[in-house]
């Protein structure tokens, strides 16, 4: 994928604004990547590209779009301040990343705008003029949904994703996918093992544990998947699921479910829902809330519930990974899930030469050199004889017919052809 062209006055794609308490290590990170995914980007940071703390203003100038990173302490640093306002004055368009791990110093969407409303307090002191004030940053920088900053690789994939479309929104005329990105895998749904009639157990007394599974089963378009919740049954579930939210252990009942399992042997599967955008009606909480008083019992604790790791949920645009993650953990397959027979393939759109994967008959579209592909969305497709042999690849609206490889152009060239 490669960047715009940029205009005579422009130097960067991108300017990363934050304040370096906590904020400066996910910048490092957002660059790295965002200039490993999309050729010839330019990404303005400080510590890279800051010549004279007075220059804030005209490095704004120079910047195509604006990414502030909100954390807790942006509002209080006057050349934050300085650089949103810049942005602002100057009809910058800004991406609005939000921190949301309390322990780095996460902030809601609403405790910025409180955060920047406190901030107008300072601007005279700071020999800021009064305009913009408050009200219009907030404004401005809230006027597109905010991106979910995420540690995570599933989740950072996402997000870098999301950046990547925002800052290319009129270059994109396609799909956009990054390079191994786990929703781009299709869940192969196995029979139970020997013994077993279901894959999960999901208690009555585990609020949400069994809408939970039937999220899984639609999203990962698994129709055969099979749990129970009645607790007879639970000797023949492969796997208990413990859904962990805020609700979890208000229920005794649910605690010596968890224990008899345990005692038995019988594989638990924690799943926590996270908080972050789209969150608030799934009770998510931080993980150490589940070590307060009153809520995992102490016995659950000794017996070592927590020594596996749970599969972290988080809501918005990254639900799709989570439950491919899910799906992963309960012991399913994962298989490439864009793929077209030997010869046929796909269009990139915003070219980049792609690396073509012929091994076993299968042309791989997700791969390019660049890291970010950018496809007409293809359904899975079989690898049988009979689709092999099959002339034609069908996408969401699109035939694709047979396609040759050119070695003179950026792309490779494709015949498509609007379905009947």
């Amino acid at each position: 994928m490669h960047a715009p062209r940029l205009q005579k006055s422009e130097s960067y794609h991108l300017f990363l604004s934050h304040v370096w308490g906590t904020g400066q290590d996910q910048m490092r990170i957002v660059k790295q990547r965002l200039l490993e995914m999309v050729t010839n980007l330019a990404v303005f940071l400080d510590v890279d590209d800051l010549e004279e703390i007075g220059d804030l203003g005209c490095d704004i100038d120079a910047s195509q779009v604006v990414a502030i990173f909100c954390s807790d302490g942006y509002a209080q640093s006057k050349n934050c301040m300085i650089e949103l306002r810049a942005a602002v004055a100057k009809s910058k368009p800004l991406i609005a990343l939000l921190e949301t791990e309390t322990k780095h110093g996460g902030v809601t969407q609403a405790q910025m705008c409180e955060q920047l409303t406190e901030a107008e307090s300072r601007f005279e002191g700071w020999g800021f003029e009064s305009e913009p004030g408050s009200a219009e940053l907030i404004e401005q920088l809230f006027a597109k949904e905010p991106i979910e900053w995420n540690r995570l690789g599933p989740m950072q994939d996402v997000t870098l994703r999301l950046i990547a479309e925002r800052m290319m929104v009129e270059e994109i005329h396609g799909t956009t996918y990054v390079q191994g990105e786990l929703v781009q895998t299709r869940s192969v749904l196995r029979v139970p093992s020997a013994g077993h009639t279901f894959h999960l157990y999901c208690s009555r007394h585990n609020a949400g544990a069994e809408a939970l599974a039937v999220e899984l089963a639609a999203a990962r378009k698994l129709t055969a998947l099979k749990h129970s919740a009645d607790r007879d049954e639970l000797p023949r579930c492969e796997v208990m699921l413990v859904y962990l939210t805020g609700k979890t252990w208000a229920s005794a009942a649910f605690a010596d479910e968890v224990e008899a399992a345990m005692r038995s042997g019988k594989r638990l599967l924690l799943a926590h829902e996270m908080p972050g955008l789209g969150q608030e009606a799934r009770h998510a909480v931080e993980f150490g809330f589940f070590f307060a008083d009153g809520q995992t019992p102490r016995t659950l604790q000794k017996a070592g519930i927590y020594s596996s790791i749970a599969v972290p949920l988080k809501g918005g645009p990254w639900r799709e990974a989570s439950m491919a993650l899910l799906a992963k953990a309960v012991g399913l397959q994962d298989r490439a899930q864009v793929s077209l027979p030997f010869e046929w393939v796909c269009s990139f759109c915003l070219g980049g030469r792609a690396r073509v994967n012929e091994a076993e008959g299968g042309v791989d579209i997700l791969h390019s050199r660049s890291g970010l592909a950018i496809v007409r969305s293809a359904r899975p497709r079989d690898s049988s004889a009979e689709q092999r042999n099959s002339r034609r690849a069908e996408g969401e609206g699109v035939r694709i017919n047979k396609a040759s490889r050119s070695d003179r152009g950026a792309a490779l060239e494709y015949d498509a052809h609007e379905q009947l």
